[in-house]
């Protein structure tokens, strides 16, 4: 049962979350942030401390007043260490001098001296147990953040922060370290997610304004350069002003930073000084004093300062949902905010926060609609708390949705695969499993890639582009709500629906648009061309998810190479030729379906060497002419990539030039005579039409030779046909050595 989706301002991505289950080496973002700055900080209308009546900043507080607090802290801490209540710890705050206010909640003590700012303490709630593992985690399932805001990258980019306050306490049930992964994992976000984490337990400063530990109060500024925030920390809320269910303006969060001191007072009042909402707190069972910010410090950073949009936040700490007046401060102007309504037990909020992520990432849902998805499979309400969201709309995409696929690529080993820059590698050493799946996938469209295209290459006639888009996050029933505009070298060229013929489901989530796009103009071989293609998403008319790269437009082709050669009579000769036929693609009926049509190239010479027996008394040198060899009919597998027969032609029919033929002159003393000598084509002809006991391959109603028998290549060689057989008559010897190979257009022949 759904605890609450709230409706609010536009939103932005944070995660707050309090407990985790494995590690990762830190990725740290390279481009380092810009200077922060942030609101004026002397305007406190509408703040808590100017409401309750408190300093709003440490420079207004005697520094007596702050070490008496700190002692008070570090006093209360160790009497409810050994075990005493809420209630008795504050009844003895209440009798300490110049304490003016003591709040014990279930989880909370607040205490305030006058003169001072509000000082935490995190307490254990009653009766909870301790964290012993997690459940059994379900695998990874395996309108966009950044977009209209001056961190939006033209190449798609996008950065994060994940910060783990207390791993040291929070150990292998930590979420931080695996959220942290799988954002780096994916190719958007890789190498731009700064990882900050206390791996083991701040020590003592040295001196009264210092401060340690790797997660300080500056990590929680500068959101507003991030896509993605994710924090693990300790949190709790203190309801300050009125009741508990019209205080998301009057209730005070406080999250714990991992910035350990010696003295409060000092480091603030030397290190923060003028910055709102910075306070002391500790938690029972952790040793040390830290910093905390509260909800002034969200206030003043974000909300007044509007730094911080179209972004989603996501708060696993205790408490950050219900009656949160940090919701609101960091939910404004047009972010999605996640939070927990109570006092979440780590072993119930990593599952849930590592498949939101993963729908989020993986399957690419909306925050909306990854929560609704999560409400359906029952997680949202957990033993211990229940994930709130306060959401606009359909939500924000933590990635982009559109990508654009390369319709011939295989995904079986003994296929040639195309990869980045269109070279070629093995599929096996292209595949890739867990986390790192997230990367560029197998067949999406790169940059510099070489895309096949639909007709011929300089033939005088317009052509087509032939490609898919996966559009992810589209949830079943829903894909009349979405289309693909396609743009080339920036001009929009059409739009597809994702319903109808040409439309199919690639998994629960994501669906794939074959792309037949008719181009006005006759592409050239080796053309570079701007693809774009943008999905336009339900909701506001400006929303969009787009793909774009930069191609090579190239068809594959028949490379022949071929040598008859005649030896034992009185003349010898050798005659070799080769070819490369740019093929023209076809598109068939059914979607992937992809044959060959014609071609032809012309069959050139490479030598022409001849012979004449001495004994004749005659001499001989000869001439050639060249022909068109013509590929009339073929069938090549390319529409089941699975097929270990993907790529193989299951026949090409080839018309061997006549006209092709070789000439000699002889010189027998004073007379010298022209004669023809048809010796390639007659030697071929007589090996593929049955000669010397060998299968004949012609079918005249066809209209050529019917080559079979093809073979699966490797190194950009989609197949091979490979001829090398001899015969003799009359003591003269026939040889033929033909090689066919049908070339996929990133064949690199170096």
């Amino acid at each position: 049962m759904r605890r609450g989706v709230w409706t609010v301002a536009p939103l932005a991505l944070a995660l707050l979350a309090a407990c985790g289950d494995s590690t990762t080496d830190p990725v740290v973002d390279p481009d380092p942030d810009p200077p922060i700055t942030g609101p004026d900080t002397t305007d406190v209308e509408g703040s808590f401390c100017e409401e309750i009546g408190y300093a709003c900043t440490i420079d207004g507080v005697d520094p007596a007043v702050g070490g008496r607090s700190q002692t008070l802290l570090e006093d209360a801490k160790a009497r409810i260490d050994r075990g005493d209540s809420n209630e008795a710890v504050a009844a003895w705050l209440e009798e300490q001098d110049g304490v003016v206010s003591v709040t014990a909640q279930e989880s909370l003590l607040v205490f305030r001296l006058g003169g001072g700012q509000p000082t935490w303490l995190l307490t254990p709630p009653p009766g909870a147990p301790p964290s012993t593992g997690l459940p059994s985690i379900p695998p990874l399932v395996d309108n966009v953040v950044g977009h209209g805001t001056a961190r939006e990258r033209a190449d798609r980019k996008k950065s994060a922060v994940v910060l783990a306050a207390f791993r040291f306490q929070f150990g292998i049930l930590d979420v931080a370290p695996t959220l942290e992964s799988m954002l780096s994992a994916h190719e958007e976000y890789q190498g731009r997610v700064q990882y900050e984490s206390n791996e083991s337990l701040p020590p003592l400063p040295t001196s009264d304004e210092a401060t340690t530990g790797s997660v300080t109060v500056d990590h929680f500024r500068g959101w507003g350069e991030r896509d993605v925030i994710v924090v693990s920390t300790h949190g709790d809320v203190l309801v300050a002003l009125g009741d508990e269910w019209g205080c998301f303006f009057t209730c005070i969060q406080g999250v714990a930073t991992g910035e350990r001191v010696r003295n409060c007072d000092a480091a603030i009042r030397a290190k923060y000084a003028g910055v709102p909402g910075v306070r002391c707190g500790a938690v029972s069972g952790v040793e040390g004093t830290y910093i905390w910010l509260d909800s002034d410090f969200f206030r003043w950073e974000y909300r007044l300062a509007a730094t911080l949009s179209q972004s989603i936040i996501y708060f696993g700490a205790c408490r950050t949902s219900s009656l949160s007046s940090l919701a609101i401060q960091l939910s404004s102007v047009s972010n999605e905010f996640f939070g927990w309504d109570a006092n979440v037990d780590a072993a119930h909020e990593a599952p849930v926060a590592r498949r939101l992520f993963a729908l989020m990432i993986t399957e690419g849902l909306t925050t909306k609609g990854a929560y609704d998805q999560l409400d359906e499979d029952g997680m949202t309400d957990t033993p211990s708390a229940d994930l709130d969201l306060f959401s606009n709309d359909d939500g924000l995409h933590i990635r982009e949705i559109a990508t654009l696929k390369n319709p011939l690529h295989p995904s079986v080993s003994n296929a040639p695969v195309f990869g980045a820059g269109g070279v070629f590698a093995s599929a096996a050493a292209a595949q890739v499993t867990g986390p790192s799946a997230f990367l560029a996938e197998e067949g999406d469209l790169m940059d510099n890639a070489v895309l096949p295209f639909l007709g011929r290459a300089g033939d005088g006639e317009n052509d087509e582009l032939f490609f898919y888009v996966d559009v992810d996050g589209v949830r079943p029933g829903r894909e009349a709500q979405y289309d693909v505009t396609v743009s080339v070298d920036e001009m929009e060229v059409g739009t597809h629906a994702l319903e109808g013929f040409r439309v199919e489901r690639v998994d629960e989530y994501t669906v794939r648009v074959e792309i037949r796009q008719p181009l006005d103009f006759d592409v050239q071989d080796g053309q570079t061309l701007k693809i774009r293609a943008t999905a336009n998403l339900p909701g506001d008319e400006d929303a969009e998810s787009w793909d774009e790269v930069s191609i090579v437009a190239r068809n594959p082709v028949l490379a022949v190479h071929s040598v008859i050669e005649t030896t034992g009579g009185d003349i010898t000769a050798v005659s070799e030729v080769q070819a490369e036929i740019p093929l023209t693609l076809e598109a068939g009926e059914d979607i992937g379906d992809l044959r060959i049509g014609q071609g032809s190239d012309v069959l050139e010479y490479v030598r022409f060497e001849v012979d004449i027996d001495a004994s004749t008394g005659c001499t001989v040198t000869g001439q050639t002419v060249d022909g068109e060899l013509r590929i009339v009919d073929g069938s090549v597998a390319f529409d089941d990539p699975l097929s270990p027969d993907w790529g193989v032609p299951e026949e090409l029919v080839l018309f061997p030039p006549p006209e092709i033929e070789e000439t000699l002159t002889l010189e027998c003393g004073d007379v010298t005579q022209t004669l023809p000598f048809i010796h390639w084509f007659a030697g071929f002809s007589s090996f593929h039409g049955g000669g010397f006991g060998h299968p004949n391959e012609l079918d005249e109603g066809r209209g050529g030779y019917v080559i079979t028998g093809w073979e699966p290549g490797s190194d950009g060689v989609y197949a091979r046909r490979t001829y090398d057989r001899s015969g003799t008559e009359d003591e003269t010897t026939l040889t033929e050595t033909t090689v066919l190979e049908l070339r996929g257009p990133t064949y690199d022949p170096s």
